[in-house]
């Protein structure tokens, strides 16, 4: 596992050496924004499931592995606070998240937690 970086403030932290620009603009940034899509664990949620069902993403955050990341955020609750941690995670790592991740916004089970035998008797399957 390669060491995970942190999540700098853009305000205090500048341009830090080794550090990353993960801002909205940037090939990682997030599309989600504060008021408009929600609060902010609203945003960091649908930006993480957004990322799960992007393959090539989980893929490129390679580049951010080792690295410091840096946002205007910190240290809020922040995109990259989910970056870090999935770049220091082997790719294979990163895609058994991608699949929980998944799963949990679905209400269906995840690859921890065996599926159940349906709904009860006598209760109607939702369709979505």
């Amino acid at each position: 596992m390669v060491k995970q970086g942190k999540v700098l403030n853009k305000r205090t932290a500048g341009n830090a050496p080794n550090a990353k620009y993960i801002g909205r603009g940037s090939p990682n940034g997030n599309k989600f924004v504060i008021g408009q899509d929600g609060d902010r664990d609203a945003v960091c949620e649908k930006h993480d499931l957004d990322l799960a069902r992007d393959r090539a993403r989980l893929k490129r955050l390679d580049e951010l592995a080792g690295c410091d990341v840096v946002c205007f955020c910190a240290p809020l609750r922040c995109h990259g606070d989910t970056l870090v941690k999935l770049a220091a995670m082997p790719f294979e790592e990163r895609l058994l998240w991608a699949l929980r991740t998944i799963a949990k916004a679905e209400g269906g089970s995840t690859p921890d937690q065996p599926a159940s035998d349906g709904p009860p008797r006598g209760t109607r399957r939702q369709v979505r």
